[in-house]
């Protein structure tokens, strides 16, 4: 229970084009060392570790994408509409989202 009342969860832009940064220097790292001839026994942690950097650099930009699309929007769903119009928006929403 105590997670519902922790607020809005926004990824800080600074922090987060660092982070990003660093993921893709350990991927570039990765990429070398598996072509390297010398990798030999510790070429499947390497290969595990170059695809978890990748799921988790995936995330994160989906995450800024997600956030970034909901600043925008928050301001045309917390205007006071009707029950009615706000449903016919959300409904053009997720037609445009699902067209992309």
């Amino acid at each position: 229970s105590q997670f519902k009342n922790r607020g809005l969860l926004m990824l800080d832009a600074k922090y987060t084009v660092g982070l990003l940064e660093m993921l893709e220097d350990s991927q570039a790292s990765l990429a070398s060392m598996l072509t390297s001839k010398y990798i030999g026994p510790l070429k499947d942690e390497a290969a595990s570790w170059a695809a978890k950097l990748l799921s988790v650099s995936e995330v994160i930009e989906q995450w800024l994408s997600v956030q970034n699309h909901w600043v925008h929007l928050e301001s045309v769903f917390s205007l006071p509409t009707t029950k009615k119009e706000r449903l016919y928006m959300g409904l053009k929403l997720v037609i445009l989202l699902i067209s992309k």
